[in-house]
């Protein structure tokens, strides 16, 4: 910098885009952390969140939570039905088997697809909050830059 009285406007330019750089890099670390730990945790986002970044839905609390607590089990049928010679042969054992193990399989699967529908939530308030942000910080640039080439 050439010396002389204050800071020339450049240094000041150069000052104010290294504050706005490391204000970004903060919040930047802040939104990925919580975006880290709401993936972990996989709890329902807060409704006025998504209300305030206009991703509010019709919400159906009492559905979610059942299907996080208890999965719906959903009944099994067989194109056939086991009859005398099935339960001469011990099928009738394994058709019971077979139905529960379906049932088990289709509760997980369930609830796999409730954390699929948390997670898309969370990365669409993620993605949003990141967008809005983003357009702040230029817009916050280009005050920046505007105020300093009229000074």
């Amino acid at each position: 910098m050439p010396k002389g009285e204050g800071l020339p406007k450049l240094g000041t330019f150069v000052m104010m885009e290294m504050i706005i750089c490391a204000v970004c890099l903060v919040i930047a670390v802040v939104i990925m952390q919580f975006h880290y730990r709401a993936m972990r945790q996989l709890n329902e986002p807060p409704y006025w969140l998504t209300v305030m970044l206009l991703l509010a839905k019709e919400r159906a609390s009492s559905d979610k939570e059942i299907m996080l607590e208890s999965p719906k089990l959903k009944r099994v049928y067989l194109p056939w039905k086991a009859g005398a010679n099935a339960d001469s042969l011990g099928l009738g054992d394994m058709l019971m088997e077979l139905k529960q193990s379906v049932s088990v399989i289709r509760s997980i699967l369930d609830r796999k697809e409730s954390e699929n529908e948390l997670i898309d939530e969370w990365t669409a308030i993620f993605d949003r909050i990141d967008l809005i942000l983003f357009i702040l910080f230029q817009v916050g640039n280009a005050a920046v830059f505007i105020s300093h080439l009229c000074m």
